[in-house]
């Protein structure tokens, strides 16, 4: 393989596994399910994001809702809340778009001649809730 083809697949890699890791904070945040991430504790991107964008005045009750969604599922729904009216969704998308198109973009067609890669993205993105897929 070609050294520039090598750092094409490489970006590809880079942005694919960043972008995974988004998709999987995101539905382990937003998403209610048997395990998740807000009622196992795990403080993911979302977390930071909130953490880095609340005013500190907030930032008590953005704590006491994190504590208390662990146990509780009305808890973790305040917290979704909480973290949409401070755009944290918002921000997940845009970086989950970003790395979807910089992946995209990493590969020619020569390098991707069946599409199995970008089938690999598409399928990444679908993980996604519907009302997100754009």
């Amino acid at each position: 393989i070609a050294p520039d083809a090598l750092t094409r697949y490489y970006q590809f890699g880079f942005h694919t596994g960043i972008l995974l890791q988004i998709i999987n904070d995101y539905n382990g945040f937003f998403i209610e399910s048997e395990r998740n991430d807000l009622e196992d504790g795990k403080p993911t991107l979302p977390f930071w994001y909130l953490l880095e964008h609340t005013s500190s005045a907030s930032q008590q009750t953005l704590i006491r809702l994190w504590r208390d969604a662990r146990h509780h599922p009305q808890a973790r729904e305040a917290l979704r809340q909480f973290a949409r009216d401070r755009g944290t969704d918002f921000y997940l998308i845009t970086e989950i778009m970003r790395h979807e198109t910089r992946a995209r973009q990493s590969l020619t067609v020569q390098d991707d001649p069946h599409r199995l890669l970008g089938a690999y993205l598409d399928y990444l993105i679908s993980l996604l809730p519907v009302h997100l897929v754009h």
